[in-house]
């Protein structure tokens, strides 16, 4: 067991790691979502830093907690609530409509 490491809420300026992790753990849904949202040109892991640099959202640092090695961030946990739409409610994103994303989708759906 390695005693160096210790879990920490992430903070703004981990935002960039998180990407990083967060898209080696996606197997490719990361790059996909990041191009359907990014400008010409710009570099797909920007998107994903800009998207964790953000509050108050799901892929947020607020929803993430660090794996830390001393000061390196080595590994992150990311969670969040899942809530039902209402009737007459719209998705609130993308994702929500995306048929790549439609078997993710399906594991939210209670029961």
């Amino acid at each position: 067991m390695n005693n160096n490491l210790h879990y920490q809420l992430a903070q703004p300026i981990d935002a960039k790691r998180i990407a990083e992790l967060f898209r080696i753990s996606a197997e490719g849904y990361a790059d996909y979502t990041w191009s359907l949202i990014s400008r010409a040109g710009e570099n797909l892991l920007d998107v994903g830093e800009a998207r964790f640099s953000r509050e108050g959202t799901e892929f947020s640092y607020q929803n993430c907690i660090t794996v830390r090695e001393g000061h390196n961030v080595i590994g992150m946990l990311h969670s969040y609530p899942i809530y039902s739409l209402q009737e007459g409610e719209t998705p609130p994103s993308i994702e929500a409509t995306d048929p790549v994303f439609m078997p993710f989708k399906a594991l939210e759906e209670p029961g």
